[in-house]
C-alpha cells in the first residue's frame, strides 16, 4: 500500500474520533426554586463560556443538552443573585435562588407601593441619597435643583429661609395652584417638605405624567414628589454624625453712587430748571442745593474743592477743550474755574452697616439606626443655624425624628414615622434695604457723635441704623408630622396596608417697634402679635 495513502487514512480516522469526542453530549434536567421553595418560571439557564442555554417553564423545570465532562451551569433571574453550579456526572438538579438585595436598590417608590425602575412605563425622575449628599443644603427642595429633568426649582426670593418654588413640567393653570403634591413615606401632606432634614432623606422620586393623577386623583394634577426617609435595618447598628459649615456671599451687590455722582445728578437736575448757573461745579450753587440739609452734607461736598487760607475757593485756568465745550451752553466762559476733585467728595458707605458678608450656615445631624429580626428603629436629631445676607437676619431649627418598624407576628407589621420641628426666624427690620435710601453724602452721626434721625432733613427718609437694637421681629413655628401604618399579610402576593397621618403646625409672629425707630419716629411704641395653626 502506498505510504501516502496510509497516512491519509490515519488522519481521517483520527479526525472522526476527535469529532465524536468533541460532540459527545448528555442531557441535564432540573427545577429552580425561590427562597420560599416556590418554582420560578423564566430563569435563564446556560453553560458558562458557551452559547448553550434555555429557560425554565411555568413549573420552574428545565432540560438542557450539555457537553460530557465537568461543566458550569449559570442560573440568572431579575431580582435574584446569579448562581453558578459545577455539574460532574449529575443528571438532575434542584436549585434554590436567593433574592438579590443589592439589586433592590433599583426599586423606586411609585404611589402607594414600589416597583423596579425598569418596569415603570410612566415618566419618573429619581434623586438618590448619594446625590443629595453631594453638596450641603438647608432646604430639601434644593436637592431637586438641576437633578430632575422637567422639574424647575426657582427661588422667588433670596431672603432668609426662603422656600423655593417647584414646578413640574411648567405651570398648568392660570388661576389655580401649580404646586405639586408632597408624599412622605406614603402619606400625602399639606404644605411643603422644606423643614425635613436633608440627611434624613433616603430617596426622592418625582411623578411627572398622568400616572400621578391615576394614583392620587386631582391632587396629583401638578405632579407628585415622593419622599422616602431613612429607616433602621435589621441586623445592623449605625451611628452617624454629619456636620457642614458654609459661607454665603453675594456675587454682586448694588452699585452705590459715590458722593460726586450723586452731586452731579443733583446739579443736572437744577440745570434743567436754570437753578445751577454753570456747566462746571461751583461751591455757590452746590451750597444752594444742600443748604436745607444738615451741615454734615455740605462738609462732604466742600471736601471736593480746594480752599485758600483766607477761605476762598482756589481757582485754575480753563483749558481750550473746556472752553470749546462750555461755549455751547454759556455765552461768556470764564478764564478761571474752581479747583474741584471729584474723588475727594466724601462718600459714606451705608451698605457696610446693612450687609453681612460671609454669612455662616452650620448644619449638624446626629443619627442612630439598627434593628433585629422583628424591630427596626431610626432616630436622628438635626440642628441648623443660618445667618442671612442682611445684618440681624438669622434662622434656627432643631428637629428630632423617630422611625419604627415592628413585626408583631408573621402576618402583622406596624410602624411609624414621626418628626418634630421647632423653628425660630429673625428676619431683622430690613436694615439691608433701609440703608439703600440713604444719600452717599449724608452720615449717620454728626461731628459730636449725635445720632441723626434725618440725615438729609427729609422726614420721609430716616436713619435706620438703630433699628436692629430698638426693634424685634420673630417668627416661631412648631410642627409635628406623624405617619402610622399597619400591614397585614394574607399571602405572599396579597397584603393590606392602613396609613394614618397627623400634621400639626403652630405659627406665631411677634413684632415690636420702638418710638425712636425709623418706622415710628416721632410717634409711640408699636406691638403686634399674630398666630395660626
Amino acid at each position: 500500500m502506498n505510504t501516502k495513502h496510509i497516512v491519509r487514512t490515519l488522519l481521517i480516522l483520527l479526525a472522526l474520533v476527535s469529532s465524536a469526542a468533541l460532540f459527545a453530549q448528555r442531557t441535564i434536567t432540573g427545577v429552580v426554586y425561590d427562597e420560599n421553595s416556590q418554582p420560578i418560571p423564566g430563569v435563564n439557564v446556560f453553560v458558562r463560556d458557551a452559547t448553550v442555554g434555555t429557560i425554565t417553564d411555568g413549573e420552574g423545570e428545565f432540560s438542557l443538552n450539555i457537553p460530557d465532562g465537568s461543566v458550569t451551569l449559570v442560573f440568572s433571574f431579575v431580582g435574584y443573585s446569579t448562581k453558578e453550579i459545577t455539574v460532574e456526572d449529575q443528571t438532575r438538579l434542584e436549585v434554590s435562588m436567593e433574592p438579590d438585595y443589592v439589586g433592590l436598590d433599583e426599586v423606586v417608590v411609585i404611589g402607594y407601593g414600589t416597583a423596579r425602575k425598569s418596569d415603570i412605563t410612566g415618566s419618573l425622575a429619581s434623586v438618590s441619597e448619594e446625590q443629595i449628599k453631594e453638596m450641603p443644603i438647608t432646604n430639601i427642595n434644593q436637592a431637586l435643583q438641576g437633578r430632575a429633568a422637567g422639574v424647575d426649582v426657582v427661588n422667588s426670593s433670596y431672603g432668609l429661609n426662603t422656600n423655593p418654588q417647584i414646578r413640574i413640567r411648567g405651570n398648568r393653570s392660570i388661576k389655580a395652584g401649580n404646586s405639586p403634591l408632597y408624599v412622605i413615606d406614603g402619606v400625602p401632606i399639606a404644605g411643603t417638605i422644606a423643614d425635613i432634614n436633608a440627611g434624613d432623606i433616603e430617596s426622592i422620586e418625582v411623578l411627572k405624567d398622568a400616572s400621578a393623577t391615576a394614583i392620587y386623583g386631582s391632587r396629583g394634577a401638578n405632579g407628585v414628589v415622593l419622599v422616602t426617609t431613612r429607616r433602621g435595618k435589621s441586623g445592623q447598628f449605625n451611628v452617624n454624625l454629619e456636620s457642614s459649615f458654609t459661607f454665603t456671599n453675594a456675587l454682586r451687590f448694588f452699585d452705590q453712587l459715590s458722593g460726586h455722582e450723586w452731586m452731579e445728578i443733583a446739579r443736572n437736575n437744577n440745570r434743567s430748571s436754570s437753578r445751577y448757573t454753570t456747566p462746571f461745579p461751583n461751591p455757590t450753587d452746590d451750597y444752594a442745593i444742600v443748604r436745607n440739609m444738615p451741615y454734615t452734607v455740605w462738609e462732604a461736598v466742600e471736601s471736593g474743592y480746594e480752599w485758600n487760607e483766607d477761605g476762598s475757593v482756589a481757582m485754575r485756568p480753563v483749558t481750550d477743550e473746556e472752553r470749546e465745550r462750555w461755549s455751547q451752553v454759556m455765552e461768556d466762559v470764564p478764564e478761571e474755574v474752581p479747583v474741584y476733585h471729584p474723588d475727594d467728595v466724601r462718600t459714606y458707605d451705608w451698605f457696610s452697616h446693612g450687609r453681612n458678608p460671609n454669612a455662616l450656615t452650620q448644619n449638624h445631624l446626629f443619627s442612630v439606626g439598627g434593628g433585629t429580626d422583628r424591630l427596626a428603629a431610626y432616630f436622628s436629631l438635626g440642628y441648623i443655624d443660618e445667618e442671612g445676607q442682611g445684618v440681624g437676619e438669622r434662622y434656627q431649627r432643631i428637629s428630632p425624628r423617630l422611625n419604627l418598624d415592628f413585626q408583631v407576628t408573621d402576618w402583622l407589621k406596624v410602624g411609624m414615622s414621626t418628626i418634630f420641628n421647632s423653628e425660630l426666624a429673625d428676619y431683622g427690620e430690613g436694615l439691608l434695604w433701609g440703608v439703600t435710601s440713604m444719600l452717599p453724602v449724608s452720615v449717620p452721626y454728626d461731628s459730636t457723635g449725635e445720632f441723626l434721625i434725618n440725615p438729609t432733613n427729609d422726614t420721609q427718609v430716616k436713619n435706620p441704623l438703630r433699628d436692629e437694637d430698638l426693634n424685634t421681629r420673630e417668627d416661631r413655628t412648631s410642627r409635628y408630622l406623624g405617619a402610622y401604618y399597619a400591614e397585614i399579610s394574607f399571602s405572599r402576593h396579597l397584603k393590606y396596608k392602613l396609613n394614618v397621618s397627623q400634621d400639626f403646625r403652630h405659627w406665631r409672629r411677634g413684632r415690636y417697634q420702638h418710638a425712636l425707630s425709623s418706622a415710628r419716629y416721632p410717634s409711640v411704641n408699636w406691638v403686634q402679635y399674630s398666630q395660626n395653626q
